[in-house]
């Protein structure tokens, strides 16, 4: 038994992704792009920040945002994926800026 749901707002919504058998929804590689580059620039710009305000919360969010960057370059077999340590390093630092701002 085949359920059919018909709302306006789902139908208007999915109305874009209606494929042929056998087709899928593919993001192009643009998008992609753009959001890598925006983490990577968030990421930098939070890390300096962080940095220079000794703040645990800009530190945080350098690391959730550099972990995009991060799971890239972990497929590398060269030495571009010792990147990928690069958020545990920023955790450190988080955690001792957090220490510091708890300490009276």
């Amino acid at each position: 038994m085949k359920m059919e749901v018909k709302h306006p707002c789902i139908e208007s919504f999915f109305s874009h992704l209606k494929f042929k058998k056998g087709e899928s929804y593919m993001v192009d590689s643009d998008t992609i792009l753009f959001l890598w580059q925006l983490s990577f620039f968030i990421s930098g710009v939070t890390l300096i920040v962080g940095i220079f305000k000794k703040s645990w919360v800009f530190m945080l969010i350098s690391t959730i945002t550099f972990l995009p960057i991060t799971y890239y370059f972990l497929g590398t077999v060269n030495a571009f994926k010792y990147i990928g340590l690069t958020p545990i390093i920023l955790f450190i630092l988080t955690i001792l800026f957090w220490f510091l701002k708890r300490r009276p």
